[in-house]
């Protein structure tokens, strides 16, 4: 009951009415009370926030607080995820050769030579990075630049207007200045880079077994041409020395037949069978000189072949030991560049996530919604009252 209710009542009791005019007056006066805006706040029909709407009005922020929070928490929509996906897979594609495979495949230490004591380290370096941007051709420029300027090569590039890919190599010792420059480029919070290292040892024992065993066997394939040499030398020293001792005998037999005369036919035929038998070991010898000379060309053609394949397979070690020190000398590296919308921007940036950034925000409007409607109504409910004292 109002202040004013109670005036009025209290002005009733003063006019001589009789009980039951008077309780019908009351009864009057009540009923029309209840339109005006000068009672409890709470039972007015014109109140936004009556006990009747309250929980519906604080449902609102609540139910966009969790709308927010549901997508703030989808990482990066589907779209993205599948322009992504196809990209990466072109990507894959390209870099996709022998050389790249070498240089990621992990270390064999287990299945090559495993020697313990062996200390040395051949660190082959590998760099990538991930930047997000709302400028893509500007990232992939400036990294070229930067990869011209620490004196490497560029490989392969790809810019579009959503993602960019650019893959380098450059000199090792320049590898921490060109680091520096690229976290220049933008945020720290926008970069996220990845460098790995693996000890190469494992290939560089590899070589230095397959060169000691091509060594070996060079130096095998050398004294077996000297000893083949030697053998030819002998056999063919005593092949000649029988085929000039029987051509000695064989002059000398046909001498004697001359001088035998016709007279003798038993001495002559004997003389004549000696030299028939010496002109076919004549032969014989001549055969096994040349066959010897032959085995010799063939045997010795062969092991040539085999030390000039043992020298190119040496020659060939002593390039892959050079290009396993360029290449540890090097650093293999590449960065992607993804174009973000202003939400991942502000996302990536702020140091909270943007979800619970625009909650507390929401939160707060309303809160000063609320603030002020209470405020404006209670100043509205003032005025109300002010001119029904007025009117009574």
């Amino acid at each position: 009951m109002t202040n004013q209710f109670k005036k009025i009542t209290d002005a009733l009791k003063n006019i001589h009415l009789s009980k039951k005019e008077s309780e019908k007056m009351h009864d009057t006066i009540t009923e029309y009370m209840k339109h005006f805006p000068i009672g409890d706040h709470n039972q007015s029909i014109i109140s936004p926030l009556s006990s009747k709407y309250a929980w519906g009005w604080r449902l609102i922020p609540i139910t966009v607080v969790m709308v927010i929070m549901i997508i703030g928490n989808v990482p990066n929509g589907k779209m993205t995820e599948v322009f992504n996906t196809s990209v990466m897979e072109q990507v894959e594609m390209e870099t996709n050769t022998e050389d790249f495979a070498y240089k990621t495949m992990a270390p064999r230490y287990y299945d090559t030579l495993n020697d313990i004591t062996d200390t040395r380290e051949f660190l082959k370096l590998n760099y990538s990075s991930n930047i997000k941007t709302r400028n893509v051709s500007r990232i992939i420029r400036e990294v070229g630049l930067l990869v011209q300027q620490v004196s490497g090569r560029i490989d392969n590039v790809n810019d579009s207007e959503k993602y960019g890919y650019i893959s380098f190599v450059i000199p090792k010792n320049n590898f921490f200045e060109f680091k520096s420059e690229i976290e220049e480029i933008t945020n720290k919070k926008l970069i996220v880079e990845n460098t790995s290292s693996s000890n190469l040892l494992y290939q560089k024992q590899d070589i230095e077994q397959r060169m000691e065993n091509e060594e070996e066997s060079l130096s095998e394939l050398r004294q077996k041409k000297i000893n083949l040499d030697n053998f030819y030398k002998q056999q063919i020293k005593s092949i000649e020395a029988q085929i000039t001792t029987l051509e000695s005998q064989i002059q000398a037999l046909k001498i004697t037949i001359e001088n035998t005369g016709e007279n003798d036919q038993g001495a002559l035929n004997l003389l004549r069978q000696q030299l028939a038998t010496s002109l076919t070991r004549l032969t014989t010898l001549q055969g096994e000189l040349s066959k010897a000379n032959k085995d010799y060309r063939t045997q010795i053609n062969q092991i040539n072949s085999q030390i000039e394949r043992a020298e190119r397979n040496i020659t060939n070690l002593n390039e892959e030991d050079i290009s396993l020190i360029n290449n540890v000398e090097t650093v293999d590296g590449y960065i992607n560049v993804r174009w973000v919308n202003l939400w991942e921007l502000s996302n990536e940036l702020s140091p909270t996530p943007m979800w619970l950034n625009i909650s507390a925000l929401v939160l707060l409007v309303w809160w000063i919604l609320e603030r002020k409607g209470r405020w404006l109504y209670a100043k509205w409910r003032g005025i109300q009252s002010k001119e029904a004292d007025l009117n009574w």
